[in-house]
């Protein structure tokens, strides 16, 4: 499974796993780009490093603590590791306070969430869970 593999399953099953009211985004800041593209991009405010996923959930789902922003950096399940653009990021977000976690499988997306909001339980989520495994993601 490539990380792009494991990106979509992981965004069609947040589709069905986050609670209502919550909302989540990719930020396509990695891959190559004309040098003038990335400049403008940088200059619009893109951060090298910024992990893949954004969650944002109602406080009502969170369990025992304070609603915080919630970032994913997903890794291929086979290899994969943080930049130094991607480490220094992700300090700076825990040191505002909010939940960061890089994982390479969806049962770690899930058992991360799962620490600290409501999540809903599906046949879609279960399907879509089985076929991650399957597939060695």
């Amino acid at each position: 499974m490539t990380e792009d593999d494991l990106h979509k399953i992981v965004s069609q099953w947040l589709d069905h796993a986050l609670p209502a009211g919550s909302v989540y985004h990719h930020s396509p800041n990695e891959g190559r780009r004309h040098v003038a593209y990335a400049t403008r991009l940088k200059a619009l405010g893109m951060k090298s490093g910024w992990p893949d996923l954004e969650i944002f959930v109602p406080t009502e789902h969170f369990m025992g603590s304070l609603p915080k922003p919630i970032f994913i950096e997903l890794k291929a399940p086979s290899r994969g590791t943080l930049s130094a653009n991607q480490k220094s990021i992700q300090a700076e977000l825990i040191a505002a306070g909010c939940l960061v976690v890089t994982v390479n499988k969806l049962a770690k997306v899930k058992a991360y969430l799962a620490q600290h909001i409501k999540i809903n339980d599906n046949a879609k989520m279960q399907w879509l869970e089985q076929i991650a495994q399957a597939k060695g993601g």
